[in-house]
């Protein structure tokens, strides 16, 4: 996995984009799943007003998918199991969460990133592929297959540059894109200026993918000018998520069970 090209973190996600008014955010649901105590990632199902959201570092490896009133879907054939005591999400029996930070879905795979990498030293990371179920008539699942990554521009573990932290993932025709954070060296928490941009082009599941690094005509996705978006921290505290309603709403959750909605 190799680096493209850097930006500015947050407004690497509005490269394309134009905007005449500034931009409104409304807090829209709570996320009242008592499982739900820290959304990192979230991704617009293929099925109507769904949603799919996990938990961070730490968690069973699960997926739950919620509506825009952030009411988490249950299977109706399961319902009545479920009235005292809370939905377990659907159950992914061959992934384990060490640290998941995203999820994305194309052509009807999900793709989870466990990318989650704070201590600058993992050498296990990858993303899980799973076939997208059916919110509403799934209990459990397996993934097709683990796909273990690895920076080519990492030569220590840690390393000396803390810039291995992927917290974003996309994907865009059949290609795999990630986003990592920059910190000072040794720095855990705190805000990250910047970006490195990796795109995953094999699809090997017996050994490392490495992370191109040769943007061909029309991929490098931060060489536009960027537009930045202020965000209130006392409004959307630890924002960790945050997917595409329509061509101008994008959704963000948090580790704080918030579901938002901006408007561009």
């Amino acid at each position: 996995m190799s680096r493209i090209e850097r930006g500015v973190a947050v407004a690497s996600l509005f490269t394309a984009m134009t905007t005449t008014a500034a931009p409104t955010i409304t807090k829209i649901a709570e996320l009242t799943a008592p499982p739900l105590a820290e959304v990192s990632g979230i991704a617009r199902s293929s099925y109507p007003d769904v949603y799919w959201v996990h938990n961070d570092s730490g968690d069973d490896a699960r997926i739950f998918a919620i509506d825009r009133s952030g009411a988490t879907i249950v299977p109706p054939y399961l319902a009545s199991q479920f009235v005292d005591k809370p939905w377990p999400g659907i159950a992914i029996r061959n992934a384990w969460n060490i640290d998941w930070e995203d999820i994305t879905l194309d052509d009807g795979v999900l793709y989870i990133a466990e990318m989650g990498n704070n201590g600058n030293a993992r050498r296990d990371l990858g993303v899980y592929v799973v076939m997208e179920p059916n919110p509403r008539a799934t209990a459990e699942i397996r993934a097709l297959t683990y796909l273990a990554v690895v920076y080519p521009d990492q030569d220590a573990y840690p390393g000396g540059r803390w810039e291995f932290d992927c917290e974003a993932i996309f994907a865009d025709r059949g290609k795999l894109y990630f986003l990592t954070k920059h910190r000072k060296p040794g720095e855990i928490t705190g805000w990250a200026a910047a970006t490195s941009l990796y795109r995953l082009d094999t699809r090997y599941t017996d050994r490392q993918n490495t992370i191109f690094d040769r943007p061909k005509e029309g991929d490098d996705w931060l060489k536009g000018a960027p537009i930045v978006i202020p965000i209130d921290r006392e409004l959307i505290p630890i924002a960790e998520a945050l997917t595409w309603r329509d061509e101008s709403t994008l959704l963000i959750a948090n580790e704080g069970r918030g579901l938002f909605e901006l408007k561009l």
